[in-house]
């Protein structure tokens, strides 16, 4: 909702000339809503639940198991792949980067991931080790909490009111410190503290959108993209108290869950996409387009093979209980461990603010049917978490959790 095209007046101009020369995917959605989970399924190609392994966000953490990847794929077929990525959740840390010919933290800007990762691919074609082809893979942070751009960035935070606590939304403690006090401010309090974050989120989108500007310029300057495939996408949304919480890894609502993917290059036709995608369709997509075989496990599906009613799926496990979504014909259906069942109607409803769930409702009931083989590969691998099953609702014969007796 605050991405180039899909909006207008949103800061980010570059962003949307890239999405009007280029080819979006407009129905796109995120496979869960923090990076590890959802950079996993972008590499991997599949779900984290058909993977065998949640990603844990708290103490009980652990690295991915091995299995192809989008890189590996690539790099065995000759590419030279590098991936530099200001996030340690996507990095060789956590078994995220397997199959990069190399890979490496970086920290600061996405100006700086840029340069790390172009000095890294202009030696590699010096040394000749890229005959067939490279990926550069730039992961970078902004936007993401402390949202804290330059200065000059900032303007429209200076013209507020000064906020209703003694905190320096520049440092990450102070961010969420404040998002934790929210709920006892009064309204009037409130208010300026969202006013405070969206205009330094805003501020983060905009100075990404013109390092975007630069990063573009001196790949062209240099001749790396006139025979290049570009593809810009999200590993996760963020929500300012949309849903009564402020950054993400909470939910599975829109402002968490959607994504954006754009392909961009000289050649490429411009246009859209509006049948429902997935995170994980852009592996297979990429290797679908450079002709490379999709490995078996990668379940995604390349752009345009999909059935138009066809459901995409999200799962979490983070901030709060374990919770997973099915969406399908423009219906959500989310479901939180702790027995609670949401359905949305996402057209008539795009801010998810009226839950229709009625477990006599056949169209519950199906999307329910959908998300239950989900669940059930889910539960022998979430950490410390069972579902607590909602009154009314089918469950696997086997579960052994608990019953709700309501919703």
């Amino acid at each position: 909702d605050h991405a180039g095209a899909y909006a207008p007046d949103g800061g980010m101009p570059f962003l949307a000339e890239v999405m009007r020369e280029g080819f979006t995917l407009d129905n796109h959605m995120e496979c869960a809503n923090w990076t590890m989970m959802g950079t996993a399924c972008s590499v991997n190609g599949r779900h984290n639940e058909e993977n065998g392994f949640i990603p844990e966000l708290g103490l009980l953490r652990g690295p991915l198991p091995d299995g192809p990847t989008l890189a590996g794929s690539l790099t065995d077929a000759g590419f030279y792949s590098i991936l530099t990525t200001g996030n340690s959740w996507f990095s060789a840390e956590w078994n995220n980067a397997q199959g990069f010919s190399q890979s490496g933290l970086v920290g600061g800007s996405a100006l700086n991931i840029y340069g790390t990762g172009e000095s890294l691919l202009q030696s590699a074609i010096l040394q000749g080790n890229v005959p067939n082809g490279w990926m550069l893979h730039l992961h970078v942070m902004e936007p993401h909490p402390p949202y804290n751009p330059p200065a000059e960035y900032l303007t429209a935070e200076a013209k507020l009111p000064p906020l209703p606590g003694d905190w320096d939304l520049a440092f990450k403690d102070d961010h969420y410190l404040a998002t934790y006090t929210w709920p006892n401010l009064d309204p009037e309090d409130q208010a300026n503290l969202d006013a405070h974050m969206h205009a330094r989120y805003q501020g983060e989108l905009t100075y990404l959108d013109d390092q975007l500007r630069t990063i573009w310029a001196d790949l062209a300057a240099r001749g790396l993209i006139d025979d290049t495939l570009i593809a810009i996408f999200n590993d996760h949304g963020e929500q300012i108290w949309e849903h009564g919480n402020e950054s993400h890894a909470y939910s599975l609502y829109r402002e968490e869950n959607d994504g954006i993917l754009v392909f961009w290059a000289k050649n490429i036709v411009p246009g859209s996409w509006v049948g429902p995608t997935s995170q994980i369709d852009l592996a297979p997509t990429l290797l679908r387009l450079y002709g490379v075989s999709i490995p078996p496990e990668m379940t995604g599906i390349p752009l345009g093979e999909a059935e138009e009613d066809r459901p995409t799926f999200a799962l979490t496990s983070a901030r709060l209980n374990t919770i997973q979504s099915v969406r399908q014909s423009g219906v959500k259906l989310i479901y939180n461990w702790s027995g609670t069942v949401e359905m949305y109607d996402l057209e008539a409803d795009p801010t998810e603010s009226t839950n229709l769930f009625d477990p006599t409702d056949p169209l519950a009931l199906a999307l329910w049917s959908q998300l239950l083989p989900h669940i059930s590969m889910a539960i022998p691998v979430v950490y410390d978490d069972e579902p607590i099953w909602p009154a009314g609702l089918p469950q696997p014969a086997d579960s052994g959790s608990s019953t709700d007796t309501g919703n």
